[in-house]
Parts: structure tokens; C-alpha cells; sequence
């Protein structure tokens, strides 16, 4: 059996790597070929990634060897250091140990190999992953205290500074700080004035402007536009909120936390309400008392989540420009129906009535079923396809025992001293891809074929199953099942129209839904 090498960079490589100690991840890897060429063990695959290891979640390579190694693919695996496995926690640290010792796998090193099974390289094994989830700890304090060390000496420690600012280097000291941009720094203040004092009217009176008129009024008559491109009414209430344009130097507002969602741990970023303001070296765009009033302002109008769902299609109905959800606009004190618009201010695409999107929608499902229908009549009893996709599998798998046949090969002219290193090497991966790409084919034949059958056997189901839905939707009026049935059996629905239909020679239904139904799809897939 072959082994592998497993090869990660971390944080402190890095900073070797700046001192001038060259690349780490090469001399790592001639250090381990040169140990694996000493012991003659044939390397079947190199395992490298450019991590800073917390968890193993964050460590794509971490997992394919775990797998693997789980499953018993090789007989050790060659590393630097045991540290290189894993410094998460102890459920991280439990897996990698459970995972060498539950399949027998070698952990060698230059300075010693390890056997999980045995009680005594156990206990070694253990303690230097304890060690080392110790020192990643300390790292991650000492540069958590370094960062906010440097904020309260007022620099600036992230990459993309805040709008109205750019990030320049201190002259006689270490670290960056923020410095007015120009034409940038004029629209900040302009936003705190239109949203705390309002715009000079003809009559010498001020209208205040709130962040949807600001972010219209910045879209149309600016040229100056933030990172995402467009103004947005988030992107103006979160700029009305940084305390960067007072002065300060804001540390920690936002902190990361581990939950559970669906059984896997995940990260998540939440709102320190305890995090750090120092004075910053930079100047301030705005006054303390302008901030304090918008503030105010913004407490006033907070925003309401609605608890009950009142659009049908909420979450279905997608923009065909920008891609943006649509949203259904009500007009209540009009005495209008309701619309279909999309979220985008700024973008083109032209509104309709939502009952007329409504039932054009319906009418796209319903021949979309129909043509489903006919498609699945005609090839009712027709088991080619399924045929030529089995008997495409016996080949690939007959392929696939060649080329491990290859393999086997490659590792004996190896072992033999047919091949050097760099040979051994350039030969394996080649086979290796083969092996790779034959495999995935079966993967993919497997998944292929298993549809086949699945649409053979489930055909009388599908149709009845897609029409009860559309009957129960036309006549409920539960706006949440309705919804939940139209995400049943559509992932999404892109809606399109460039005419506005306000005069008389255009129709108000000139638009296009194109469906991307969840069910296989056929040539009823749209609608005009």
C-alpha cells in the first residue's frame, strides 16, 4: 500500500518566508521526498494547502485526507510535524486521532513515526496536539492584543478602508492610517447633512431626506459610487452608523461565533456590544453632535420585519437584469393592486401588476407539466438510454482496474529504482489524474443511471403530484403554503420586460418568465 505527504503552510511559515528563509512549501516537500526516497515508501499523492489551521471545517485538503485515510487508502501519511494535522479543538483534534488509529495509519515525520495503535505513540501523539492547539491559542491572543494595540495608537488595520477615506503609511512610525479621500470624503458629509439637516428648498426651508431618497438622489446626480457600484439603503444606513467619520478607530465591533446549523459547525458573525473606540490619527468628516442627531434619527426609524409572509412568490421570482429578488410593492392608499418590482432601485427593468406575473406563472407550470407529460408518454417503455449508460459503466470500470494496474507498476519500478523521485512522481500523478477522471465518470454514470431508473419508476407519480399542487394553489388562501408550494416545484423563476406598457399600443403582460423548474425540464420552460 502507497503512502502520502501532507504539507501545509501556516501563519508563522509566512513570516519566515518575509526573513528570507525561501518557500516553505518546497523545502517541505523535498525534505519529505528525500525521507520517503531513505525508506523506500511509494508516494501515491501530495496533499498541500495555504491555511492558518483553527479548524478543519477551514482546511478543504484536511478533509480529502481524512477520508481517504479513513478509508483506508494508505498505509501512513508523511508530515512535517504531528502539529501540521490539527490545532482546532479537542472534537477536532479527537477526529484526527480516532481517524489514524481506526484505520491503522502511520504518521511518519523526520524526527520519528508514529503508530496510533500503539499505547505509547497514542499518548505522544495526543500530547503534542494538545501542545499544539495551546500555542495556537497564545498565537491568536498575542496578535488579537497586537491588533488592538495599534488601534488604540489610532492606525487603521484592515485592507479596505471605510468610504470617504484610503489608507496611507504612518511616516515616523509603524502601521497605516486613514486620510480623507477627495470628492469621497465630500459625498460622507454631504449624506450626514441631507440626513440630519435636509436640503435648502427654493422657499429657504430644508426637507430632511431619508436613506432611500438619499441613495436615489446619489445614483442620479453623482458619478462618485461605493465599492458594490450602487448606492443602496443599507449601504447608506451603515455609513450613517460608522463612528470612522467621528474620529475613532473602532476594534471588535463584530465578533465570530460557532453554531450548529444542521448538525455541522459553522461560523457566524455577530455584534460585539463591547467593542473597543480609540482615538484614531485620522481627521473626522463629521461633528459629534451631526452623528448624535442621525443617530437619533435612526432610532426612530427602525426597521420592522414582517412576521407573516404576504407575497406568494417571495424568494421565487427573480430579476432578469441584475438578479435581484423581485418584491411585491402594495399601494394601499391608492386603491391600486399590488405590483411586481424588483429590489434594485437603479435597475431598468420594468414593473408589472402582480396578479397579471401571478397568472401568467400558473399558465407557464401548468403546459410546462403538459409538455412534461407528453415527453414522458412517448418514452414510456424507451430503456435505451438506460442500456447505453450500463453498459458505458462496465467499460469505465474496466478501465479503472487498468489504470490501478498502472499504478501498482509505477510504485514497483519506484521501489525497484527504475524511477527517481522527480520520475516516480511526474508518472504517479499522471496515472493518478486518470484514475481521478475514471472515477469521477463512475460517479457521474452511477447518478445518471440512478435518474433513469428513478424517472422510469416514478413517471405515473410526478405529473398528479405537480397538478394537485396547482389545484391547491389557485384555491388556498394561505399565503405561506402557497409560497411553500411554489418552492416544492421551482427553484426559480427569472422575470424580464423592457416596455413599460403605459401606452395604449402595449400590453401590460409584455414580459418573459423563464422557469427553472425543479423537476426535469422539458420545452415547456417559458413564457412571453
Amino acid at each position: 500500500m502507497a503512502y502520502c505527504i501532507y504539507l501545509r503552510k501556516s501563519r508563522a511559515d509566512r513570516e519566515l518566508e518575509l526573513q528570507g528563509f525561501g518557500e516553505t512549501l518546497k523545502r517541505h516537500r523535498d525534505t519529505l521526498i528525500e525521507l520517503a526516497k531513505k525508506k523506500n515508501l511509494p508516494i501515491g499523492e501530495i496533499y498541500e494547502e495555504v491555511v492558518s489551521g483553527d479548524s478543519i471545517a477551514a482546511r478543504p485538503q484536511m478533509q480529502r485526507l481524512l477520508n481517504d485515510v479513513s478509508d483506508g487508502k494508505w498505509e501512513g501519511v508523511l508530515v512535517m510535524e504531528i502539529e501540521r494535522l490539527a490545532r482546532g479543538d479537542t472534537s477536532d483534534q479527537g477526529i484526527v486521532t480516532k481517524t489514524f488509529t481506526y484505520s491503522n495509519t502511520l504518521i511518519i515525520t523526520p524526527m520519528k513515526t508514529f503508530n496510533p495503535t500503539d499505547e505509547f505513540d497514542q499518548e505522544y501523539f495526543e500530547f503534542g496536539l494538545y501542545m499544539s492547539r495551546r500555542e495556537y491559542k497564545t498565537i491568536k491572543r498575542r496578535l488579537h492584543a497586537g491588533m488592538e494595540a495599534s488601534c488604540k495608537e489610532g492606525n487603521y488595520i484592515h485592507h479596505t478602508p471605510p468610504f470617504g477615506y484610503s489608507i496611507v503609511k504612518n511616516k515616523k512610525s509603524k502601521g497605516y492610517r486613514l486620510e480623507p479621500k477627495p470628492g469621497e470624503a465630500e459625498i460622507v458629509k454631504l449624506i450626514f447633512q441631507w440626513y440630519t439637516k435636509g436640503i435648502l428648498k427654493e422657499d429657504g426651508s430644508y426637507e430632511l431626506l431619508g436613506t432611500a431618497r438619499i441613495a436615489d438622489k446619489l445614483n442620479s446626480e453623482y458619478s462618485i459610487n461605493p465599492l458594490g457600484g450602487v448606492w443602496t439603503i443599507p449601504t447608506i444606513s451603515t455609513m450613517l452608523r460608522n463612528e470612522h467619520y467621528l474620529g475613532y478607530i473602532v476594534f471588535g465591533k463584530k465578533k465570530r461565533k460557532k453554531v450548529v446549523e444542521n448538525g455541522i459547525i459553522v461560523d457566524k458573525w455577530t455584534r460585539n456590544e463591547s467593542y473597543g473606540l480609540y482615538k484614531g490619527k485620522h481627521p473626522a468628516l463629521v461633528s459629534q453632535d451631526t452623528f448624535n442627531l442621525a443617530q437619533e434619527r435612526l432610532s426612530r426609524n427602525p426597521r420592522r420585519p414582517s412576521k407573516t409572509i404576504t407575497n406568494p412568490l417571495a424568494g421565487v421570482i427573480k430579476c432578469g437584469m441584475c438578479g435581484r429578488s423581485m418584491y411585491r410593492r402594495p399601494y394601499q392608499k391608492r386603491g391600486q393592486s399590488a405590483s411586481l418590482i424588483c429590489s434594485e432601485k437603479t435597475c431598468h427593468n420594468v414593473s408589472s401588476a402582480f396578479y397579471l406575473v401571478e397568472d401568467a406563472l400558473l399558465t407557464a407550470i401548468k403546459e410546462w407539466i403538459d409538455g412534461y407529460e407528453i415527453k414522458e408518454e412517448a418514452n414510456k417503455y424507451d430503456t435505451s438510454v438506460l442500456e447505453s449508460k450500463t453498459k458505458l459503466l462496465e467499460e469505465q470500470q474496466k478501465q479503472l482496474i487498468t489504470y490501478k494496474n498502472q499504478l501498482t507498476k509505477v510504485f514497483e519500478a519506484y521501489e525497484n529504482g527504475i524511477y527517481d523521485s522527480d520520475t516516480f512522481l511526474n508518472r504517479q500523478k499522471t496515472v493518478s489524474e486518470s484514475i481521478s477522471s475514471t472515477e469521477e465518470a463512475i460517479v457521474k454514470l452511477n447518478k445518471e443511471i440512478a435518474n433513469e431508473r428513478e424517472i422510469i419508476s416514478h413517471q405515473e407519480e410526478i405529473i398528479p403530484k405537480a397538478r394537485k399542487i396547482l389545484e391547491i394553489y389557485k384555491t388556498s388562501d394561505d399565503v405561506q403554503l402557497k409560497n411553500d408550494l411554489m418552492k416544492s416545484i421551482l427553484d426559480k423563476v427569472v422575470y424580464t420586460k423592457t416596455a413599460n406598457g403605459h401606452f395604449k399600443d402595449q400590453r401590460q403582460d409584455d414580459f418573459k418568465l423563464e422557469l427553472f423548474p425543479k423537476l426535469p425540464k422539458n420545452k415547456g420552460n417559458s413564457s412571453e
